[in-house]
């Protein structure tokens, strides 16, 4: 894993030569990039809370550099505080959520277009959006809606093709009060279902 900028608290990190693991406690960062040139970098989040509070539009990157970067969340709270939340930008960047709550203003599966491929698997818990959306720069981007729940801090749309697998059962869309709009293409043998509809 790149350099990270930022403070632990309560323990809850454990860096290792396979990866970042964070089980509990409280990480808050200034940026994250996950992976440098030739080096592969994963994290696996099983608790606690991890903080990324860039100041820029792109300080969360995974994949960044043209190798492999793979967040797994399984359980807590992983916060994008500001600008977006990159999955893959010159390499193969993997956002898996199992579990826990994702908060960010701006998802974006390839967020270089030509030298990326972005991966988001939601197979649980649930992922909250800002108004900035669900998007791609363009080239290989994937969203696959195993189960878990989409929702929304703001008004946002999505043009992004959706795969619903329904591996876990349907994927809820909780608007949570504002408005979400997916009207990218929609396949799989799974379902997309509104909260409360």
């Amino acid at each position: 894993t790149n350099t990270l900028l930022g403070a632990v608290t309560n323990g809850g990190m454990e860096v290792r030569q396979d990866g970042l693991l964070v089980f509990n406690g409280d990480v808050r960062l200034t940026d994250l990039y996950l992976n440098q040139s030739g080096v592969n970098g994963f994290v696996r989040q099983d608790g606690g809370t991890v903080v990324v509070a860039n100041a820029g539009s792109t300080g969360f990157r995974i994949a960044h550099w043209p190798t492999t970067g793979a967040y797994t969340m399984n359980g807590g709270l992983l916060s994008n505080a500001n600008g977006r939340l990159s999955v893959a930008w010159d390499g193969a960047g993997t956002l898996t959520v199992n579990g826990g709550t994702v908060v960010t203003p701006q998802l974006v599966v390839n967020d270089n277009g030509t030298g990326g491929a972005g991966i988001l698997n939601l197979n649980g818990g649930t992922v909250v959006i800002g108004g900035a959306g669900l998007t791609t720069v363009g080239g290989p981007a994937t969203v696959n809606l195993n189960g878990g729940t989409l929702s929304a801090s703001a008004n946002w749309a999505s043009a992004l093709p959706l795969i619903a697998n329904g591996t876990n059962g349907a994927t809820m869309v909780n608007p949570a009060g504002y408005t979400v709009t997916l009207h990218g293409a929609l396949s799989g043998t799974g379902a997309v279902q509104q909260a409360g509809g």
